[in-house]
């Protein structure tokens, strides 16, 4: 009997363990589909209190109002802009919605709306032709749409809170002020163009200062009741609850040394490594280098920022790559350098090998053998290297031995493929 209660007991445990390991499944299957709907930042209800549009300001927040557009875009009722672009993973929720959904080009973006970026993701948010924000990695906003300032004569459109970096571009028309407005936890500034384009970037840096450049058009930046206005090629910082520091001229563009302008890199098996370089820029504390497979900088392959003049990269697959550098000093970054453009190809063709081999019996001690290859190759003869001309023509004088003689020829070109040809030439003098 007592082994009967033993095994009936032994039985309970394991149905309670399977019940207990069928409850942890459950719940993992849960965590993993809420995971996927709400992804990972800042809750909405940290950013816009319940029931109206106010903005909650956390230490790397970043506020901007953008001016109205009155082309095409804003036909749709309650559109506010249209996602232009997009890379990797860029997710959306409306203002009436309950789960985050991937976006992609044209996705259209209404009032109260939601976007957020991820690690190595980025976006591009368009109002009309000429105006636009670049989201970058780890970042993310909420638009509301706003009537325009009749009594200011100020088109205001977007509200857009932001984590981290933000870089855009306005242009007016000369019929009113086209406005950015920049609240940072400290500070307030002000970017506007009424003629023509103005290019601006916001960065929360990582001790929570904030950095505001302007590369044109011309911003006010106010904080502790302190106005100082920035120009064009000028940058200022704002620590957290304090003043802002004095205007400071940006770098000088930098100027790229090398590789040359659609340098190509052909390799193998093995992929090459690349040197970057680039001159070295007065005052520069360090430097910012982008490689990208694209000329927009959207699909960055690299975004390093390097003490020296100099960058390697050895990883870098056959393809057309664009890079650009610029200079640092302090916080404030620079305008990007030329860009340039190189290509990485991988090579296993055989290099081309042209030979005209004398007859198979010869009377002459003495030969000369002839041919033509890739101009870049070289080849050998008997394991001899030979000179070419810059046609990839060559000529080798043979000295023929009584009987059997074996003549090898080969091509090898830059990158390791090789062409041998043979000949066999009986010596009978």
């Amino acid at each position: 009997m007592s082994g009967l209660r033993i095994k009936s007991f032994s039985i309970r445990i394991a149905e309670a363990l399977f019940a207990l390991l069928l409850v942890l499944a459950s719940f993992g299957v849960i965590m993993t589909l809420v995971n996927n709907l709400f992804p990972s930042g800042s809750g909405l209800g940290n950013i816009l209190s319940e029931g109206d549009s106010q903005v909650v300001s956390r230490e790397q927040d970043i506020l901007i109002s953008v001016g109205d557009f009155e082309a095409g875009l804003l036909d749709m009722e309650g559109l506010a802009a249209v996602m232009d672009s997009t890379e990797r993973s860029v997710k959306r929720k409306p203002h009436d919605g309950f789960a985050w959904t991937p976006v992609s080009k044209g996705t259209a973006l209404f009032d109260k709306d939601a976007v957020q970026t991820f690690k190595g993701s980025s976006a591009e948010i368009v109002f009309d032709e000429n105006n636009r924000l670049t989201m970058g990695e780890s970042s993310l906003i909420i638009i509301q749409r706003m009537e325009q300032d009749v009594f200011l004569n100020e088109r205001r459109s977007l509200v857009v809170v932001v984590d981290g970096e933000l870089s855009g571009k306005i242009v007016g028309d000369g019929s009113g002020e086209m406005l950015v407005e920049v609240s940072t936890p400290s500070s307030i500034a002000k970017i506007g163009s009424r003629a023509g384009a103005a290019e601006f970037s916001i960065k929360v840096n990582p001790d929570k200062s904030s950095t505001v450049t302007v590369f044109s058009g011309v911003a006010e930046l106010e904080a502790l009741g302190e106005k100082i206005v920035i120009e064009a090629n000028q940058s200022a910082t704002v620590e957290q609850g304090g003043a802002p520091r004095e205007v400071k001229k940006l770098p000088q563009a930098v100027a790229p040394k090398a590789p040359l302008h659609k340098k190509r890199f052909n390799y193998r098996d093995l992929v090459p490594q690349v040197n970057f370089g680039w001159n070295k820029v007065a005052d520069a504390t360090d430097y910012r280098i982008q490689v990208a497979r694209d000329p927009g900088f959207n699909q960055l392959i690299a975004d390093e920022v390097v003490v020296q003049p100099g960058f390697t990269h050895g990883n870098l697959r056959s393809g057309e790559y664009f890079w650009r550098v610029k200079a640092i000093r302090d916080w404030a970054e620079g305008p990007f350098g030329e860009t340039r453009q190189l290509f990485v190809e991988q090579d296993r063709l055989p290099p081309e090998l042209q030979v005209a081999f004398p007859g198979k019996v010869s009377q002459q001690s003495q030969l000369t053998l002839s041919g033509r290859s890739e101009a870049r190759a070289s080849v050998f003869v008997d394991g001899n290297a030979v000179a070419m001309d810059a046609n990839g023509g060559f000529s080798h004088q043979l000295q023929l031995e009584q009987g059997v003689n074996v003549l090898v020829v080969e091509a090898v070109d830059a990158v390791g493929n090789v062409t041998y040809k043979t000949h066999m030439v009986y010596g009978k003098f």
